[in-house]
């Protein structure tokens, strides 16, 4: 009854038609990739090449370390020798501060160059794995809506996804080289080890779960071994030799920031681990919840931003997360089980390391696997479903779609307009009296902005607190900074007042930070 319907207004032929075109269209791309890959080059520079900083919290530390590089040659956080954050994104960021104080310009175009670097590894593994959907599955995940808001931060995600992709191409030539069934010379596998080797400390030294590697590698040669592809002895002495330098680098930096946290103070990772709290099986059970979410976020287009604020099951996400989840894991032991893959053997052990991290931190730690969940996700599909080609260019259409929009609508207008609270930051940075920041006095923020708070951290490479965060902490502030239309503390006084904030100095001990009650801060005046 429903089809007859359809074949008489013609919609089903109108369907039947769109689904030709676009078979027709996926088969050409695949045949001529050329053309394909460079349009998406293209839409990676043009979203990314911008005036504008993306302000966030952890891309302002970022900003810290690689400002004091750039200038100072010096690594500091905030002027502190504590860095807090792993090495090599901010190394790699900071010549831009050779352009300016602010080059925000500068650091968008490096970022684009590391997009790039993304997009020919990311071809060249899905060539290598899944060669007859290669352009499409590249498109795919290049234009998915988190890895363009990672991207355009100065976070270091999409940094350690290209270093990733180059780190598996030259291990897998050392795997080659290792083939029984092929004679390399001792100067060749050296050569390769060597590079592998480099690339896997830069890569562990951008972040530090990236150690995976080293068992994925393993267990890549223990299944070789397996089927008598190639010696028992290699199961143990490559990884070990591949990762020697890598862990000795990792342990090192890990135990000098463990003793400069000891010095000048704030967290760990390790400590953040164990203040997580709850026991092992509430912990897992967290952990599960957010890491099923993060996938799902990720691999569904439209699903960015739906996650629920406390980890639940019962939760209406869940209906298409947990499937997704499922025909993902299904996936993955289809390739594991046909390939001879590094990315796709190191899945499980990073999976059981980021199962022990019960923290919701968006995304970011599924974009790091974002080609291996998509590669995952269609294999699963393709064997579940019988999904034929014309899925996968639907994919690519939704997920455009999506990321395109956000980007257009909300993401650009919106830090055009945080673009705006420079402004105030060189008002207050220029009313803030020099002493307070050379004494490290202490300075706290009252219900401002996000996004300003980063700026004026980054402004004045000065770690400000937020009261909201650290109640008790407005007791021991000496500065405050909060909008005006909050009341005023009678144990501060005005420093300086714009139209939208207020610096304020204490003039009395102690006291309690005024209930704003329906005082709210709608945005610049």
């Amino acid at each position: 009854m429903f089809q007859e319907l359809l074949q008489g207004t013609g919609v089903l032929n109108l369907i039947k038609q769109v689904g030709r075109w676009l078979d027709q269209w996926q088969r050409a791309r695949e045949a001529k990739p050329g053309q394909m890959l460079f349009m998406l080059g293209l839409l990676l520079v043009a979203i990314q090449i911008s005036p504008y900083w993306y302000a966030t919290r952890d891309g302002a530390e970022y900003v810290s370390v690689a400002r004091s590089i750039g200038t100072e040659g010096e690594f500091n956080n905030y002027g502190s020798p504590r860095t807090k954050v792993p090495p090599v994104y901010p190394l790699l960021i900071s010549p831009a501060w050779w352009t300016g104080e602010r080059p925000w310009l500068a650091v968008s175009c490096i970022q684009a160059g590391w997009g790039l670097v993304l997009l020919a590894g990311t071809w060249w593994w899905f060539r290598r794995l899944i060669p007859d959907h290669a352009v499409t599955l590249t498109g795919i995940t290049m234009v998915n809506a988190s890895l363009w808001y990672y991207y355009a931060r100065t976070l270091k995600e999409i940094v350690f996804l290209a270093l990733l992709l180059s780190t598996l191409w030259a291990m897998q030539q050392l795997l080659n080289a290792l083939n029984t069934k092929q004679k390399s010379s001792c100067r060749a596998l050296c050569l390769r080890g060597l590079l592998s080797t480099s690339l896997l400390t830069l890569l562990c030294l951008t972040r530090y779960s990236a150690v995976v590697l080293s068992a994925g590698l393993g267990l890549v040669l223990l299944k070789q071994s397996w089927q008598s592809r190639t010696h028992w002895w290699r199961v143990v002495i490559v990884p070990a030799l591949v990762s020697l330098v890598p862990c000795v680098a990792v342990y090192c930096y890990l135990s000098w920031d463990q003793q400069m946290a000891a010095v000048h103070g704030h967290g760990t990772y390790i400590a953040a681990w164990q203040e997580a709290g709850s026991t092992f099986v509430s912990r897992l059970n967290e952990s599960l919840i957010r890491r099923t979410e993060d996938f799902g976020r990720v691999l569904l287009p439209g699903m960015f931003k739906s996650y629920s604020n406390q980890p639940t099951w019962f939760d209406w996400n869940m209906l298409i997360f947990i499937p997704t989840i499922i025909v993902v894991l299904y996936g993955w032991w289809r390739l594991f089980r046909t390939r001879d893959d590094l990315f796709v053997a190191l899945f499980p052990f990073y999976l059981l390391l980021y199962l022990a991290w019960p923290y919701q931190q968006g995304t970011r730690f599924a974009v790091a696997l974002l080609p291996l969940a998509f590669a995952c996700y269609w294999t699963g599909c393709q064997r579940l479903l019988r999904f034929g080609p014309l899925a996968l260019s639907l994919l690519f259409i939704l997920h455009l779609a999506v990321s395109s929009s956000y980007w257009l609508f909300v993401e650009r207008p919106r830090v055009a307009y945080e673009d705006r609270y420079w402004q105030e930051v060189d008002a207050i940075s220029k009313h803030l009296p020099a002493e307070v920041l050379e004494q490290r006095d202490q300075i706290g923020v009252n219900r401002i902005p996000a996004s300003l708070h980063s700026m004026l951290q980054v402004e004045l490479d000065y770690r400000l607190y937020s009261f909201k965060d650290h109640p008790t902490f407005y007791s021991e502030a000496n500065w405050m900074i909060q909008p005006v239309v909050y009341p005023h503390p009678g144990e501060f006084r005005t420093v300086y007042e714009s139209y939208n904030f207020e610096l304020l100095q204490r003039i009395k001990p102690d006291g309690e930070l005024p209930d704003p009650g329906n005082a709210r801060f709608d945005g610049l005046r």
